[in-house]
C-alpha cells in the first residue's frame, strides 16, 4: 500500500505485479517510468544521450537562463529563502525543464 516514492514497488516489480497510483502528478510520472520500464533507455532516436548532455552542463549555461524561467531557483533554494535544493541543482532544473518545453 505504501510505495515510497516507487522504491518498493520497483524492489517488487520482478515478483508481482504492480499496481501503482498517486495524487501527486509528479509522483505518477516517476512511477510510470520506473514500473513500466525494465531497462536504461539508450535514446536512439534522439541521437544523443540526454542524461549526459545535463549532466555535463557548466554553471554558465545555467546562469544565463532568463529569470522568469527560474522557478525552481526562485522558489526552492536559499535565494527563495528555502533550503530544499541547492542553488546549482534548483538551476540545473529549471535549465532542464526549460530545455525540454
Amino acid at each position: 500500500i505504501f510505495s515510497g516514492t516507487v522504491c518498493v514497488g520497483d524492489y517488487f516489480k520482478k515478483k508481482y505485479k504492480i499496481l501503482s497510483n498517486d495524487l501527486m502528478y509528479f509522483s505518477y510520472c516517476i512511477q510510470k517510468a520506473i514500473i513500466e520500464n525494465n531497462s536504461v533507455p539508450q535514446f536512439e532516436k534522439l541521437g544523443f544521450n540526454p542524461i549526459e548532455y545535463f549532466n555535463n552542463l557548466n554553471l554558465k549555461d545555467l546562469e544565463n537562463l532568463p529569470s522568469d524561467k527560474k522557478f525552481c531557483f526562485n522558489n526552492f533554494s536559499p535565494v527563495g529563502g528555502r533550503m530544499y535544493l541547492s542553488e546549482k541543482n534548483a538551476l540545473k532544473i529549471d535549465f532542464i525543464r526549460d530545455k525540454i518545453e
